[in-house]
């Protein structure tokens, strides 16, 4: 996922990169963003719907 979101790698150039297809790049960055959606919906930071949740104290 950071070499996509952080570096702006197309999926061609990330397979490339790591030696793996581009369809599996596309399976890994489903996976990730499936972990973290649910990584910030565990901690409270991700509503029901999804939307991000903000504490103002």
């Amino acid at each position: 996922m950071m070499l996509r979101r952080l570096d702006g790698l197309p999926n061609k150039e990330i397979a490339v990169r790591l030696r793996i297809s581009p369809e599996m790049v596309k399976v890994h960055m489903i996976k990730g963003v499936k972990d973290c959606a649910r990584f910030f919906h565990q901690r409270s930071f991700l509503g029901d719907d999804g939307a991000a949740v903000l504490n103002v104290s």
